[in-house]
């Protein structure tokens, strides 16, 4: 985006904390909102509550897709120690295509609670979340696993 010229602010945090950078920013007219079909949160709504209009676009849309033979067979057989979670609809596509699996030991790196939420029937599950739910502190939770299996 900066490539082409375009200002980048991040708001660091979650739905919430991007609504309340938008609706401070002062920004006026109407704001266009590129979005997937499936979305955790309104952020269109929100903004709208403060007082701007936004339109709301459905820019793709993400199937879910079950797990080939090859990652279920590397879960099974332990070569992959973790996965990880950026959302409450990955989690339970996972789940899905698990459920039927033999127990497995597996560490979940989720991006909040809400992602993690799906998979907490899973026995032998090692649960760790993200600081706050940004890329930034997801890569952060993925390197802090990594350092900790090399030792």
């Amino acid at each position: 985006a900066k490539d082409i010229g375009l200002v980048v602010t991040a708001a660091d945090g979650d739905v919430s904390d991007l609504a309340r950078l938008i609706s401070e920013s002062g920004l006026t007219g109407t704001l266009m909102h590129l979005r997937g079909r499936h979305s955790a949160a309104d952020l269109a709504a929100l903004l709208e509550k403060t007082g701007l209009n936004v339109q709301s676009c459905i820019l793709y849309d993400q199937v879910p897709q079950p797990l080939n033979a090859d990652a279920i067979e590397a879960l099974q057989t332990h070569v992959v120690d973790a996965v990880t979670i950026y959302s409450p609809r990955t989690a339970a596509a996972f789940l899905d295509s698990i459920r039927r699996l033999k127990p497995v030991s597996l560490t979940v790196l989720c991006i909040s609670p809400a992602a993690c939420e799906p998979l907490e029937e899973l026995p032998n599950v090692n649960f760790r979340i993200a600081a706050r739910p940004t890329g930034r502190h997801m890569v952060s939770l993925i390197e802090d696993f990594l350092a900790e299996s090399r030792r």
